[in-house]
């Protein structure tokens, strides 16, 4: 997107304002749709799709580099970190506002100088993680549970929602059906009511459903070829000194590359103080693990605040490497412990 967002730039004018919708750090199909849509369906001039990493990275999730395969948007008409930095000069020319999705918590660098060094004010959020009570006079702010958080924005824009085609509403469709597990799991109202709003553009039954779900979930799953900075980088976020990467795989598959050296190389070229792997994978019942790397008093720290909480039972695997007993914690449910810990440690 560089030549376009550079070209872009340099033909708006002086003080006009751009609106960046970004999704969180992952840069999960959740995010990346979430913030097309919001593009999309808005009414306003210049509101563009920012993808919250390198474009380098953008290829590992398979997952969304195939649903969009079905839609006419492509990687170029997303704008990427590097877009941001590389345009830098023309940005500053411009009043840059910003739209969180799929976060409510500015995530990464370069958005956070946007907001430091270019005066940017976050002027939306729509979200479905915990609340941090940032940006209260944010218009639209919607943080509320859901089992997606594109079903959010489809709902906050559901006139405009009415007009798009069958190949956008398949877009908007596949997040919706990756997180709630093809609508079996975490399904909330607001879940069912923007299917009621898709499934119109689609005439899909639920073969189409199942079978749409199926594909998604093997390329999401699909990390042939990837090497161990490439799944740690796959699904990643990081909090201040701790970096967070989930993974599709488990333990034992990891132990086909030298773990520990990579995760002690991951955390020279982040800077963390401790790394973790969460991961999630099914052997005939599902199973989440989750391994920390970095400073040991720190980890130990760390386990003493987290460790009963989600009721972590160790390895003999790794050393810092544990069982998750209760499956259901993902990195949602950890994320909240880490800021809590970092804060007590004044980190």
């Amino acid at each position: 997107m560089l030549m376009q967002f550079g070209s872009l730039l340099r033909n708006v004018a002086e003080k006009s304002r751009v609106i960046l919708v970004t999704g969180n750090q992952s840069a999960d199909m959740d995010s990346v749709v979430s913030a097309i849509a919001y593009s999309t369906l808005s009414s306003k001039s210049l509101v563009l799709p920012l993808i919250n990493i390198p474009k380098q990275d953008f290829d590992l999730r398979r997952d969304i580099v195939h649903v969009m395969k079905h839609s006419d948007i492509n990687e170029k008409d997303l704008i990427f970190l590097d877009d941001i930095e590389n345009c830098w000069d023309q940005l500053a020319k411009v009043k840059v506002d910003l739209v969180l999705v799929d976060h409510n918590k500015p995530q990464g660098d370069v958005v956070k100088n946007l907001m430091e060094e270019l005066g940017a004010r976050v002027v939306g959020i729509i979200d479905h993680h915990e609340d941090e009570k940032l940006f209260t006079e944010a218009s639209p702010r919607i943080i509320q549970k859901s089992g997606s958080c594109v079903s959010l924005v489809l709902n906050h824009f559901k006139e405009q929602v009415a007009q798009i085609d069958s190949k956008l509403a398949k877009l908007f469709l596949s997040p919706l059906l990756i997180d709630t597990s093809g609508l079996k799991h975490r399904v909330e109202q607001v879940d069912r009511d923007a299917l009621e709003l898709l499934l119109p553009k689609l005439q899909a039954d639920d073969a189409f459903l199942q079978t749409w779900t199926d594909e998604l979930n093997a390329a999401k799953q699909n990390v042939e070829g990837l090497s161990l900075r490439d799944l740690l980088r796959k699904d990643y976020k990081e909090y201040r000194t701790v970096g967070i990467s989930s993974m599709v795989v488990s333990l034992d598959y990891l132990s086909r590359f030298n773990l520990l050296a990579g995760l002690d190389s991951w955390i020279k070229e982040r800077n963390l103080d401790i790394a973790i792997i969460m991961t999630s994978y099914n052997d005939k019942k599902f199973h989440r693990e989750i391994i920390f790397r970095g400073d040991p008093a720190k980890i130990r720290s760390l386990l003493d605040q987290i460790q009963e909480p989600l009721g972590l039972e160790p390895l003999e695997k790794y050393p810092f490497s544990f069982e998750q007993r209760d499956p259901i914690n993902s990195r949602k449910q950890v994320a909240p412990l880490v800021d809590k810990w970092l804060d007590s440690q004044g980190l």
